[in-house]
């Protein structure tokens, strides 16, 4: 290997592990490991990858932003701008505003990951979504990707709570204010 392959690659690296800790994240706010996911066919999903300050998930009153990890099947965006991908592929994790997500997250291994029914138009046979609670801003609900399977945010949706205690929590949920905003309720 020439030394010029050897740079590139601490360049391309470099880059990759500077892109992948650039977002904010605000999971797992009392350190209690509140920052895991499961999916039967592909383990934990972590949520808080590189710890506090790290690349993990972030969630504002539009979308979610940041990444999952799993070691099974590697980085999941949860937003087309962590990949500079938005001219081309415009994706992302979607909050309406009261703590229901929708949309679309992306893996290279894994393909699409839907968080709502409503997504693929599945809800009348396949009823399935993920919550952010807005006071506890525990998250709840099914994700689902057709390469990896069902996605489970809390051990409350699997019945497992008194065997295997996980599930995501965030510090902050933003939700909107219905007298200042154009969400009539």
């Amino acid at each position: 290997m020439t030394r010029f392959q050897i740079m590139r690659m601490g360049l391309v690296g470099g880059c990759l592990l500077g892109c992948v800790s650039a977002a904010a994240e605000d999971v797992d706010p009392d350190n209690d490991g509140s920052q895991y996911a499961w999916a039967g066919n592909l383990g934990w999903l972590n949520a808080e990858p590189l710890g506090d300050g790290g690349s993990g998930m972030s969630l504002s009153e539009e979308a979610a932003t940041g990444w999952l990890w799993s070691a099974n099947s590697g980085w999941i965006s949860l937003n087309c701008e962590n990949t500079s991908s938005c001219a081309t592929v415009d994706y992302g994790v979607m909050n309406d505003g009261a703590g229901q997500l929708s949309g679309y997250a992306w893996s290279p291994n894994l393909g699409w990951i839907s968080f709502s029914c409503t997504d693929a138009d599945t809800c009348s046979s396949v009823d399935y979504g993920v919550q952010v609670d807005p006071a506890s801003g525990e998250m709840s609900g099914w994700a689902w990707a057709a390469n990896g399977g069902w996605i489970g945010f809390s051990c409350t949706d699997t019945d497992s709570c008194g065997n295997v205690d996980f599930g995501v929590r965030l510090a902050s949920v933003v939700v909107s204010d219905p007298i200042f905003s154009d969400r009539f309720q």
